[in-house]
């Protein structure tokens, strides 16, 4: 065999081959995995990102509400229960329907709302709902420190908020609360 002969176009062609297929090999084991991998580590450090700017939304809008935190008069909730003030609504419906109007909300758009029919405890009701809102961040906070305040027997069990946009000016709401009725004379 001699090195100086060159190769037959058929061997040629067998030779372009196996170097094809040597390369099909590689990108679908090493680098389309890779590819792949890397454009979901992107989409976590963008959500991320969406998360961080959220969180650092949420910390200034607290931090603005400390210094009221030194308020002589008790909360609603607290007089409702001593008797000295009426709920302003004892059922799930009329709750739902007095801070569903446009004047409670002030920029939020409710898109659902349900709720549970009560369940009758020793003493008192309790009857669970939904609120699924959305709009600017603002807002949504401004929508939920006016629920916490209103004065009915309602706990808030449960909040989610997702950013709608990549600066979070946009959000969308899930709140999952209780409504308490107590028997009169209690």
């Amino acid at each position: 065999m001699e090195l100086k002969t060159v190769a037959k176009s058929r061997e040629q062609i067998l030779a372009l081959v196996a170097i094809l297929g040597i390369l099909v090999f590689f990108f679908r084991a090493f680098y389309f995995p890779k590819r792949v991998e890397k454009s979901q580590l992107a989409v976590q450090i963008q959500n991320l990102k969406l998360e961080k700017e959220a969180l650092e939304k949420f910390t200034q809008a607290l931090l603005k509400q400390i210094p009221r935190a030194g308020k002589e008069e008790a909360p609603p909730k607290i007089r409702i229960l001593k008797g000295e003030m009426a709920p302003f609504a004892e059922e799930t419906s009329l709750l739902l329907a007095q801070i569903s109007t446009p004047e409670f909300l002030k920029g939020v758009r409710i898109k659902k709302m349900s709720d549970l029919p009560p369940q009758k405890k020793e003493g008192y009701s309790q009857s669970s709902f939904l609120i699924n809102a959305q709009g600017p961040f603002q807002n949504v906070y401004s929508f939920l420190d006016r629920a916490e305040h209103f004065p009915a027997l309602m706990v808030v069990d449960n909040i989610t908020v997702k950013a709608l946009d990549s600066k979070a000016a946009n959000v969308e709401l899930e709140m999952n609360g209780t409504l308490f009725h107590l028997e009169k004379g209690r």
